[in-house]
């Protein structure tokens, strides 16, 4: 086929399970009708002009073009997707420098797909591992997609120099269904989202140009995403459908750990569903880390389902309020909220006044504040009048503490797509 340009092979995921061939790859008993059927060789000269290549359930059977001595193997190629199977004939080191070697490539995906790599597993040091070669991508790259668990991930990421101008989606799986998967359920979901990455992350130039970072948290799944001008990097983390226990991710270390690299973030947003997941002291380190942070954005997607919490934003305001974290956040300006229930008004709107009396008699007063008083995930049952009346309450009491201020019963601020990308990763 020497004109074909798009090759598209997917066998039903539901029909190849990826963590039972990798059972049966660790102890050697990979079945050969497995082999047979879901294996494609690569080969240079029955696809001289293959632009994009898509394979799910599917393996990569023989040795690649540039084992064979191809110095560009593929040359046109711009688009490669590999889902959900792994290569028995292909180590880890050869499939590096192949994409290493593939210089026109535009979008890259690479979702539980897994070359053969000897001895590794999530409990083995990186130095008793094959070491990898350090290939840069093509600069041409826009798009570069991982999902697998994180070591796995952080492995291939140390092989990779990637450009400054390419999106980074990142996800971290926590299962306990992978065979190289040796550490426990409970401690992984309660790490944060950096262990995704490699130790020495200066061959990821996007990591150190970041402006502001979002984070949105829910019981099954969680989406960080770092803005870089007008590239971005996303970090989701998923937990596996078996899996009974509950994400609450220790966000604070990744917030320090970016603040310490970035002084340029400016910007934070934090959107919650459901229950808090965060304490008061937890908040109070999240911001004590950002001091040169301008614009803070906090937003429930659904109200507290137990009795007796209060709603995170409550807990976000009275922690700015708190002497210590007010007095580090000097350099705030912009301040996004959202109130879900009627019955919290008159709460907030007393926090919110206590907090912008402060801060202008200490001579750092806010300069705009938004709330939103229904918008995406819920909505109020008040009718217009009801909703107009609501919203002069908190104009009265808080536009002369403000330079300007907005209150309505919708979307005011950009959520920088947090919950898109979490639908993204559910659905790949």
């Amino acid at each position: 086929m020497p004109n074909l340009r798009t090759l598209s092979m997917w066998f039903d995921p539901e029909l190849v399970d990826l963590f039972d061939l990798l059972s049966h790859a660790v102890h050697g008993t990979l079945p050969i009708e497995e082999r047979e059927v879901f294996m494609l060789e690569l080969s240079l000269d029955c696809y001289p002009e293959l632009r994009e290549l898509s394979l799910r359930g599917v393996g990569l059977q023989g040795p690649l073009p540039c084992i064979l001595g191809n110095p560009f193997p593929f040359p046109n190629l711009t688009l490669l997707e590999l889902r959900d199977s792994i290569d028995p004939d292909c180590n880890i080191v050869e499939f590096v420098e192949f994409l290493g070697q593939c210089r026109c490539l535009q979008y890259l995906t690479i979702v539980r797909f897994r070359p053969m790599d000897r001895d590794f597993d999530t409990v083995v040091s990186h130095d008793l591992l094959r070491p990898l070669p350090v290939v840069a991508l093509a600069p041409t790259l826009r798009r570069l997609v991982l999902e697998d668990i994180d070591r796995y991930i952080a492995r291939l990421l140390s092989a990779f120099t990637v450009p400054a101008s390419t999106d980074i989606f990142l996800t971290k799986l926590v299962t306990t269904r992978d065979p190289n998967e040796l550490r426990l359920a409970a401690d992984l979901v309660e790490e944060g989202f950096l262990t995704a990455l490699p130790d020495d992350t200066t061959r990821l130039p996007l990591v150190n140009l970041l402006t502001g970072v979002h984070f949105y948290l829910s019981h099954h799944s969680a989406c960080l995403v770092a803005d870089a001008g007008e590239r971005s990097m996303s970090i989701s983390i998923k937990v596996d459908r078996d899996c009974p226990l509950k994400l609450s991710p220790h966000i604070q270390g990744d917030i320090a750990e970016l603040a310490a690299a970035n002084e340029a973030i400016l910007g934070l947003t934090l959107v919650n569903v459901g229950d808090p997941k965060f304490g008061s002291h937890d908040l109070g380190d999240i911001l004590y880390s950002i001091p040169q942070m301008k614009t803070l954005s906090a937003f429930s997607v659904r109200p507290p389902q137990r009795e007796g919490f209060r709603s995170f934003v409550d807990d976000v305001v009275e922690t700015i309020c708190q002497t210590d974290v007010n007095d580090q956040c000097t350099a705030l300006e912009e301040l996004n909220l959202n109130c879900l229930q009627p019955s919290d008004d008159e709460g907030l709107i007393a926090t919110l006044e206590t907090l912008l009396q402060r801060r202008r008699s200490q001579g750092m007063p806010l300069k705009r504040l938004r709330i939103e008083l229904a918008g995406r995930g819920h909505n109020t049952d008040l009718s217009d009048e009801e909703q107009a009346a609501r919203e002069i309450r908190y104009l009265e009491t808080l536009r002369p503490l403000v330079d300007h201020v907005e209150c309505a019963h919708r979307t005011l601020v950009d959520r920088h797509d947090l919950e898109a990308s979490l639908l993204d990763t559910s659905t790949s």
